[in-house]
């Protein structure tokens, strides 16, 4: 009896320590530091690292705190333009207001060669570059819409509706950040509608084709203040459920899995950073 206890005790602590260790595995975060207009913050650095120490002991009379979710357009400042929270009545005499104008959520995206990747199709979709621009909306979100530019298959011009021969535009897509992987952190994209909403539709030269899913690149860098960073889409980083369609006139087909594979950077117009 004495040995089924200790085995008992054993192995709650193994289960224990697996609560422990799963718990610990942090979400990743979205998030800037933000000099505050009063000292009454956490940390005494402007990238939100150090803590504020009095008497060898944290206070909160920091210079800075971190703000989780989307930088904001307009902070309390002394001395500042505007007298709203909103930054839009200025002050009647310059530099007396309580608030000033940031740079905001925005950022611009620019990537070099993008392929789609459709095997039950044949030949896959390659565009020669891309650009973006989207908002961070929230800790875990951000919506962006691509461009693609010099996109063919087998030598024809792939062009989405309205748009100039051998460029794709996507519409608004919904990112949200996730942590598939210990110590990683990757941004998925899909429709604004769901998995089954169109992530894209265009024509080469005869064939439509549009997608559905979503698909996942890895972002770096983590855990640094930074106005620029990268991400990565390829089979084996962050995760992509993907799906293409394609009709060549006779109705369409499929789906079909496919697999996006592309890499490029984005330029904050705040300094931002994925907190894990």
């Amino acid at each position: 009896m004495k040995r089924m206890r200790i085995v008992g005790l054993c192995l709650l602590a193994v289960f224990a320590f697996s609560a422990i260790a799963a718990s610990a595995q942090a979400s990743p975060e979205i998030g800037s530091c933000v000099k505050l207009a009063k000292a009454k913050g956490k940390y005494a650095d402007a990238g939100c690292t150090t803590l504020f120490l009095k008497k060898g002991k944290p206070a909160s009379k920091g210079a800075y705190e971190w703000t989780p979710g989307a930088p904001p357009s307009c902070i309390a400042q002394k001395k500042g333009e505007y007298t709203d929270a909103a930054c839009t009545t200025k002050s009647a005499k310059a530099h007396k207001g309580g608030f000033e104008k940031e740079p905001g959520p925005g950022f611009t995206a620019k990537g070099g060669t993008a392929t789609l990747k459709t095997p039950a199709f044949g030949a896959p979709v390659v565009c020669a570059k891309s650009t973006g621009t989207g908002q961070i909306t929230g800790t875990t979100t951000v919506e962006e819409q691509f461009t693609f530019e010099e996109c063919e298959t087998s030598a024809k011009k792939c062009t989405s509706a309205g748009e100039s021969s051998g460029v794709i535009q996507t519409p608004v897509l919904a990112g949200t950040l996730s942590s598939p992987k210990a110590g990683e952190a990757s941004t998925a994209f899909e429709s604004k509608s769901g998995p089954t909403g169109l992530s894209s539709e265009f024509n080469c030269e005869g064939p439509q084709i549009r997608t559905h899913g979503y698909v996942s690149g890895e972002d770096f860098p983590l855990n640094v203040t930074s106005t620029t960073g990268s991400e990565k889409f390829e089979n084996g980083l962050g995760e992509q459920k993907l799906e293409t369609e394609l009709n060549a006139g006779a109705g369409w087909l499929g789906p079909a899995p496919s697999l996006e594979e592309t890499s490029g950077s984005d330029t904050y117009a705040t300094a931002v950073e994925i907190r894990l």
